[in-house]
């Protein structure tokens, strides 16, 4: 087991190597002051009644006091409402789609009375069939003759018959 550092080796220690030893003990590297209070401004983002909606960003910044303790609160406070502004359109699309799905159900069925392809069992054997490249052992040499191609049955044989086609 290796002893640790001497606090003198430690004073004469530069950032980068600071933190590489703190990494090596598993120790987390930087202050959680700042996620704290990115977490907490972007709760008052979220919440449409926050006094933070009418203050500037040097504001917003003296209102608490882990807003002191994160430095660069006004630098990324505008980038931090443009991500909540993105967040916001994508949770009311989602919200859109979801009522779109609860008012419109899709049927069991499509229109010609088939089950959908996109949700339907055999899908997934297609896609484990093409996973396992059968249907590159699939050519036409290798499969059975269509009755098409059967020289008893033509078209005029079958009008011979007295039988129609199509």
């Amino acid at each position: 087991m290796a002893m640790p550092p001497s606090p003198q080796a430690l004073q004469k220690m530069n950032i980068p190597d600071l933190k590489d030893l703190l990494k090596f003990k598993g120790l987390p590297v930087g202050s959680n002051k700042a996620d704290s209070a990115k977490k907490t401004l972007k709760v008052e983002l979220l919440n449409p009644t926050s006094v933070i909606h009418d203050m500037s960003a040097e504001g917003i910044w003296a209102w608490k006091r882990e807003f002191n303790q994160y430095p660069l609160c006004p630098k990324y406070l505008a980038n931090l409402k443009k991500q909540v502004k993105i967040e916001k359109e994508c949770v009311k699309d989602d919200r859109n789609a979801a009522l779109f799905h609860v008012h419109f159900p899709r049927s069991e069925l499509n229109k010609l009375g088939y089950p959908h392809w996109d949700n339907h069992p055999a899908q997934n054997l297609l896609k484990l069939d093409v996973e396992n490249k059968r249907h590159e052992q699939k050519i036409s040499s290798n499969l059975p003759p269509l009755i098409s191609d059967d020289v008893d049955i033509s078209a005029g044989h079958i009008r011979d018959l007295g039988g129609s086609i199509g």
